[in-house]
């Protein structure tokens, strides 16, 4: 009897221990990471640039422009606003930074969105020159760097493709590339 006994509590154990294991291995577990999907707005807005710095003067562009889009195709709260417009303004240099005021940035960043919003308008693409097209030369005793963008958008007026070169300057203290200005010129390919 006591064998019998023994024999019923062992199977009650293992059946135990087998529907546990299956509960465990079959439950739908979310990680915080699963649960939360980060937007592009998100994910600039999170790069650190301290620690994070673009190192060429193209990624510096590159990340402009994604910050760039971010603002004016994407959803975004008013804090997420002043956040991308953070992110863009630190890539400027100081010389830039000081001609423009941070109230006076936000307020003509915000203007422009609104202004190309308000006609429909959409960044499609925006497209750095490529790193052998990147221009370096010296100014005034420091290194520059000339990086073109092919912008192609689209407004209810219909399609249009324009081109924007960027002026960095190598930062004198942390060797960092600094939008100094930037202008609207022709197709560098014609």
């Amino acid at each position: 009897m006591k064998k019998v006994r023994y024999l019923v509590v062992g199977l009650i154990l293992i059946v135990l221990v087998v529907g546990y294991y299956y509960f465990l291995s079959t439950r739908n577990v979310t990680t915080v990471e699963e649960a939360t999907e980060l937007t592009e707005v998100d994910n600039c807005i999170l790069r650190d640039l301290e620690s994070d710095y673009p190192k060429t003067p193209r990624e510096v562009i590159k990340f402009y422009d994604r910050v760039m889009m971010c603002l004016y195709n994407e959803e975004y709260t008013d804090e997420q606003f002043y956040e991308l417009a953070d992110k863009q303004r630190a890539l400027l240099d100081t010389e830039l930074q000081e001609q423009n005021p941070i109230t006076t940035f936000y307020d003509s960043l915000l203007l422009a969105i609104t202004e190309f919003k308000a006609d429909g308008g959409r960044i499609i693409t925006a497209t750095e020159c490529a790193s052998n097209d990147v221009e370096y030369k010296e100014v005034q005793g420091r290194e520059c760097a000339y990086v073109t963008v092919g912008y192609f958008t689209e407004k209810t007026s219909g399609f249009n493709k324009s081109y924007q070169e960027y002026v960095l300057r190598k930062d004198e203290e942390d060797s960092s590339w600094k939008i100094v200005a930037f202008r609207v010129t022709e197709n560098p390919e014609s």
